[in-house]
């Protein structure tokens, strides 16, 4: 009858629930001090202003080739170049931002599931 029950009992004689101390390891495991929380959100804010530099050239060329599309006196297919480059150029970016987030969030799966 004894051998059923989930719970430990300690040498103490107080009951612990063994999922209760694994989440009790996690938390004890990720506690961050204050400086490598704000240096965690200065990395998020410098990557999400890098993304937004990088991004401001194929959008602005989206931008002036839409505007253009039928006044360019040189050559009609200039605006069309620019928006081919800048819609692709997005659309790349796009992808490999996309690439490196899911590579990110299966690797913290798999270290989450090995420890």
């Amino acid at each position: 009858m004894e051998s059923d029950i989930s719970l430990n009992i300690q040498s103490s004689g107080k009951m612990s629930d063994p999922l209760l101390n694994k989440r009790e390891n996690f938390f004890k495991r990720t506690k961050r001090s204050a400086g490598e929380v704000l240096s965690i959100s200065c990395m998020f804010t410098l990557f999400i202003a890098l993304i937004l530099i990088i991004s401001a050239l194929p959008i602005t060329q989206v931008i002036i080739g839409s505007l253009y599309k039928d006044l360019c006196p040189m050559n009609y297919l200039i605006p069309i170049y620019l928006i081919v480059a800048g819609v692709s150029t997005l659309t790349l970016f796009i992808i490999s931002i996309m690439k490196v987030v899911f590579f990110l969030k299966m690797s913290f799966i798999n270290k989450s599931i090995v420890n």
